[in-house]
C-alpha cells in the first residue's frame, strides 16, 4: 500500500509540474503578491531566458488533457494511424497518433530553407549594423573638424579667407598709392610756390589724391561688409554641423542603446531564427503524439486520413487524478502585445511569487479582452 501511494503521489507530482499554464485573463486570487517574475526557457544547444512580470495567479484542478499540436501548422499534417480507442486507458508516453511522414516533409524541408535564410539575414544585419555605426563615427568626426574650423575664421574675423586676404591686399596697394599721390602734391604745391608749375596743376594733382581716396572708403567698407557676411554665414554654417551632428549623435546613441537599426534588432532576428529552429525542432519531432499523462481516453475528434492544422484538439484524455494548473496574467508592457515568440507552448518555465518558485512547463498563451 506504501508503495503504491509513493506512485500515485509521484504521478501526480509529474501531472502537476507537466501541465502548469501560464499567461491570460485577471485573477484576483493573490493580488498581494507584488510583481512576481516568469523565466521562460527553450533549451536546445542552449537557451534564451526572458524575465516576464505578471501581476495576478489563479490555481485551479484539472481533471481533463487536451491532445494537440501547440502550434497552428502553416500546413496541415495527414493523419496516418490513431494507436487508441475511445474508452482505452492509456500510460504516460504511450503512442496515440502517428502522422503521415509525407505531409511534413516538404514543410520540414521549406523550414531548413527559412532557416539558412535568417542565418544570412543575422550575418548581413550585424554587418549592416556595424557598418552604420563605423559611417556615424566618421560623419560625426568630419562634422567636428568642420566646425572647429568654422569657429577659427569666426575668431579671427575671418581675416583668413582667402576673400578677405585678397581684398585686404588690394585696399593696401590703394594705400601705397594714396601715400605716393600725397608725396606728389606736396612736391607740385613746392614747385608751385616757386612758380614752376601753374596753380591748375596743384588742383589736378589734389582732385586725383580725394578720388584715391574716396576709392578707398568704398573700398574699405565693401571689405567688411563681405567680412561681415562671411562672419555670419560661418555662424549658420557651424549651427547647421552642429544641428546634423546632434542629429547623427542622437541616431548613433539609439542604435547602441537599443540596437535598433531600420526597424529590426540583433535579438529580434535571433529570435526569428531561434523560433524557426524551434518549429523545425517541433516538426521533427512531432511525426508520433504521445500521451503526457496517464488516464483514459475519453473523445477522439479525428480519423485516420484527416488533415490537421494543429488547432482544435485531436482528443481528450480524462486523468485518473486531478492535476494543478495555473493561470497567470501579465503585466506591463507585456499585457498588451504579441509576444507568442517568447511565449511558446512546451517552453521550460519557472515562476517566481514572492518566496516561493515553482517549475513547470507553458501550456498555452491565452488573450482574453485584449490582455494576455
Amino acid at each position: 500500500m506504501a508503495e503504491s501511494a509513493k506512485k500515485i503521489a509521484k504521478k501526480s507530482a509529474i501531472i502537476f509540474i507537466a501541465t502548469m499554464v501560464f499567461f491570460t485573463f485577471s485573477s484576483k486570487t493573490i493580488h498581494y503578491y507584488m510583481m512576481p517574475k516568469v523565466t521562460a526557457t527553450r533549451v536546445e544547444s542552449g537557451y534564451i531566458r526572458y524575465n516576464v512580470p505578471i501581476s495576478d495567479i489563479d490555481f485551479y484542478d484539472v481533471s481533463e488533457i487536451e491532445i494537440k499540436i501547440p502550434s497552428k501548422l502553416d500546413r496541415s499534417f495527414v493523419i496516418g494511424e490513431i494507436a487508441v480507442e475511445e474508452g482505452a486507458r492509456v500510460e504516460e508516453g504511450d503512442t496515440l497518433i502517428t502522422f503521415e511522414k509525407s505531409s511534413y516533409n516538404e514543410i520540414i524541408k521549406e523550414k531548413e530553407k527559412e532557416i539558412e535564410n535568417l542565418k544570412i539575414e543575422l550575418l548581413e544585419f550585424k554587418k549592416s549594423f556595424n557598418q552604420r555605426i563605423e559611417q556615424l563615427e566618421k560623419e560625426m568626426a568630419d562634422l567636428n573638424s568642420q566646425i572647429t574650423l568654422y569657429q577659427q575664421e569666426i575668431d579671427t574675423g575671418c581675416f583668413n579667407t582667402d576673400e578677405v586676404r585678397s581684398r585686404t591686399e588690394q585696399l593696401e596697394k590703394l594705400k601705397l598709392q594714396q601715400k605716393e599721390k600725397e608725396t606728389e602734391l606736396e612736391k607740385i604745391k613746392k614747385q608751385y610756390e616757386l612758380d614752376l608749375v601753374t596753380y591748375q596743376e596743384v588742383e589736378r594733382a589734389e582732385k586725383d589724391l580725394e578720388s584715391l581716396k574716396m576709392q578707398i572708403g568704398s573700398q574699405y567698407e565693401e571689405n567688411e561688409r563681405i567680412r561681415l557676411k562671411l562672419i555670419e554665414d560661418y555662424s549658420n554654417r557651424k549651427k547647421e554641423a552642429e544641428y546634423k551632428l546632434d542629429q547623427l549623435s542622437r541616431e548613433l546613441n539609439y542604435i547602441k542603446e537599443t540596437g535598433i537599426l531600420n526597424g529590426k534588432t540583433e535579438v529580434i532576428v535571433k529570435n526569428k531564427l531561434d523560433e524557426a529552429m524551434a518549429e523545425l525542432e517541433f516538426l521533427q519531432e512531432y511525426p508520433v503524439l504521445k500521451a503526457p499523462a496517464s488516464g483514459i481516453i475519453k473523445k477522439i475528434y479525428y480519423k485516420e486520413t484527416d488533415y490537421y492544422d494543429g488547432v482544435k484538439p485531436l482528443m481528450v484524455i480524462k486523468l485518473e487524478n486531478e492535476s494543478k494548473r495555473l493561470i497567470a496574467s501579465l503585466s506591463g508592457k507585456y499585457q498588451t502585445g504579441d509576444y507568442s515568440k517568447i511565449i511558446k507552448p512546451e517552453a521550460p518555465c519557472e515562476l517566481r511569487y514572492g518566496n516561493n518558485t515553482l517549475n513547470g512547463v507553458i501550456a498555452e498563451s491565452l488573450v482574453k479582452d485584449g490582455k494576455n
